[in-house]
């Protein structure tokens, strides 16, 4: 679990250091342009990465070409993983609400569609890897990950190309004031216009579900594998909060359409939260003396994650909604970088921590913060909300 913990941790560190200039140089530069730089660093360093890979896996272990690969492994995921931040700065940012155009029901479907696209990989793409790995072997998987990112490279910069094409609104130059584009480059300035707006609360609850172990991360997996459950029902548990998160796509539109961004930001935060309360329960129910199989413990904690991705991507879709509608245009880059560079420094927080408490007895220490953590981001949206109520913010 330790090294695992190490490496996980350091493409967020590097993520949350860049992300922020990235966002920033792409407010000077045309949309397809910052589009498709993105996307090309990012399938670029993913192939880079897994020939890394391949190279450590063909060596000796322990060897010095071995730990060269896994340095390079790391490195090159940790700049596959900027361009992955910065492709959806632009495109799932931007170029999403130039093509609205105002219009808060259109942006709520077009942002649920992209969501369950991502979704929909997220459940695929580690199915088709572990077939490859089952079935292949481990190297046959990391070459099929290469070519599949080498080939997917071309295909996506024509799809945006043909896009851009077909909307008058997208081929339409971005409009900068001298003062915006000289405050652009200043990190600080970025930080101060994050905290300038008035949905920074709701942002930074967003920010802080990230500063969590309660979901089937690389840390839950690990403590799970630990307590007897097998990979085949991890994967079984994967796909069902996939498709727990695809149900929250579905549902968005309806939700706001009868009760605003707001109250369904509510609704979706503490659905997550009540559901990892309940989820973590009969692990300090079993610290106090009550018994129970530590099976059935583990299936409970499984099915409350499961249900919390529910209210995860309902909240995840509110307030990305909201800092696209009520974050200037002349800002929303920078306000964009700064939530990523937020939320990869929380979940590189989450694996330092796993650092510290990395004994198997010691996670229901993460998971018991992690409740916190949840219900602590929950508090701060809620009391955001009634006093915007209060104050007559916008809905």
């Amino acid at each position: 679990m330790l090294s695992h913990t190490t490496a996980a941790a350091l493409p967020g560190l590097l993520s949350q250091i860049v992300v922020c200039a990235l966002s920033c140089a792409g407010c000077r530069t045309t949309r397809l342009k910052a589009a498709c730089s993105m996307y090309v660093m990012q399938h670029t360093a993913l192939v880079l990465s897994a020939l890394s890979a391949l190279v450590s896996l063909q060596s000796h272990q322990g060897s010095a070409v071995f730990w060269t690969g896994v340095a390079c492994t790391i490195g090159f995921g940790s700049v596959s993983s900027i361009g992955a931040q910065g492709s959806t700065l632009s495109v799932e940012k931007e170029w999403t609400v130039v093509l609205c155009n105002g219009n808060s029901a259109a942006l709520a479907k077009v942002n649920s569609g992209m969501r369950a696209i991502d979704l929909s990989c997220l459940l695929l793409a580690p199915i088709a890897a572990g077939f490859l790995m089952t079935y292949t072997s481990i190297s046959t998987a990391i070459v099929a990950i290469a070519a599949w990112n080498l080939a997917a490279c071309v295909p996506e910069c024509y799809l945006l190309v043909c896009a851009q094409r077909a909307s008058a609104v997208l081929r339409a130059a971005k409009q900068l004031t001298a003062k915006a584009e000289f405050a652009c480059p200043r990190t600080d300035g970025g930080w101060g216009t994050y905290f300038k707006q008035t949905l920074w609360p709701a942002a930074l609850a967003l920010a802080l579900l990230y500063l969590t172990v309660l979901s089937l991360g690389m840390l839950m997996t690990a403590y799970l594998k630990w307590q007897g459950i097998t990979e085949a029902k991890l994967s079984l548990y994967r796909g069902a909060g996939a498709v727990s998160g695809l149900a929250a796509t579905v549902i968005f539109p309806r939700l706001l359409n009868r009760s605003g961004l707001k109250t369904t930001g509510v609704m979706g935060i503490w659905w997550q939260a009540v559901s990892l309360v309940l989820a973590v329960a009969p692990v300090w129910l079993a610290q106090l003396g009550v018994h129970m199989p530590a099976s059935a413990a583990s299936h409970i904690l499984l099915g409350g994650l499961v249900a919390s991705r529910f209210g995860l991507w309902l909240f995840d879709l509110a307030v990305s909604q909201m800092l696209q509608e009520w974050v200037p245009a002349k800002n929303i880059g920078v306000v964009n970088g700064v939530q990523c560079s937020l939320q990869s420094m929380f979940q590189s927080l989450s694996y330092v921590v796993g650092l510290v408490f990395w004994r198997p007895l010691q996670f229901s220490i993460l998971m018991y913060a992690s409740a916190i953590v949840v219900l602590l981001a929950a508090s701060l949206y809620t009391v955001f909300v009634c006093c915007s109520r209060v104050n007559g913010l916008q809905q």
